[in-house]
């Protein structure tokens, strides 16, 4: 019985992995369902997944434990964790997302995710800024950091201002369903005869909006190709959908480091993170729509 082994189970990283616990012995991941991010995460596999016929992690439900706590119980993906580095694991993800967005344009299950469009990533851009000026109040932080964060402070400015015209953008791209943090963490892939095919995990961060997020480090001629039956998606949009997934992705870093930037690892943060992001966010300004 599952609620059996996750009884002896030490987790690992947030999750506990079972041995031959699943159907036909198969190996699973349990995963507990906290907040907002679980409940979504947990509708995901439950009424999304399971009619858009794309490659991802078996669901086999999810058990409530004896001190209250949800799991949701998962496949274990094998393959090699996902490399955005290599062109092929990058065309590999660029025809899964490619065949989940065509797919997941019309699924009214998916529709009732929460909101991923201008507004979500508004909020993670407040998020940013607030983080970097938590960081510059503290204690910690060396003369050469503050300079730093100041000049990043000002990199999030100046993406503020272009923001009336992106979301103007954005508004005439189609909606479907974003994963929203593909992540090398977050996906396998696995060598087959018919070459290599990728699988994501990790939903908490999905919802409804313009796929920006999900393009950042996918091949976008892949993604074209597979993409192509989804006739609401001009080819001209795909390339300025992965330049605005990258700096979403780039702000939602700075805003992640929130807690790095008020404690005591201030300093080291500065230097070996967030020094890099300002950089890639000046990237990303200049190839905006």
């Amino acid at each position: 019985m599952i609620e059996e082994a996750l009884l002896r189970a030490e987790p690992v990283d947030g999750v506990v992995r079972l041995s031959a616990a699943g159907p036909l012995s198969a190996d699973v991941i349990a995963k507990p369902l906290r907040g907002h991010p679980g409940a979504t995460e947990r509708a995901v596999y439950e009424t999304v997944l399971s009619e858009l016929g794309v490659d991802s992690p078996r669901f086999f439900g999810v058990v409530e434990g004896e001190d209250g706590t949800v799991w949701l119980i998962l496949e274990e993906l094998d393959g090699e964790r996902f490399d955005p580095e290599r062109p092929d694991h990058r065309a590999a993800a660029g025809r899964w997302l490619g065949r989940l967005h065509a797919a997941a344009a019309a699924s009214d299950a998916a529709r009732q995710l929460p909101e991923r469009g201008s507004q979500h990533h508004r909020e993670v851009l407040r998020a940013a800024r607030g983080a970097v000026e938590r960081g510059l109040e503290n204690d910690r932080l060396p003369v050469r950091g503050r300079a730093a964060l100041l000049v990043l402070l000002d990199r999030l400015s100046q993406v503020e201002g272009r923001w009336p015209k992106l979301e103007k953008w954005l508004a005439t791209v189609p909606s479907t369903l974003v994963h929203g943090d593909l992540a090398a963490k977050n996906a396998r892939v696995r060598s087959t005869a018919e070459g290599p095919v990728f699988a994501a995990f990790d939903w908490e961060s999905a919802g409804w909006g313009p796929p920006a997020a999900d393009l950042a480090a996918v091949d976008a001629n892949s993604y074209r190709e597979a993409a192509g039956g989804w006739s609401a998606l001009r080819d001209a949009d795909v390339p300025r959908l992965a330049a605005c997934g990258r700096m979403f992705r780039n702000v939602a870093l700075v805003a992640w480091s929130r807690h790095h930037l008020e404690g005591e690892s201030v300093a080291s943060a500065v230097d070996f993170k967030l020094r890099h992001y300002e950089s890639w966010l000046a990237d990303d300004l200049a190839n905006l729509p």
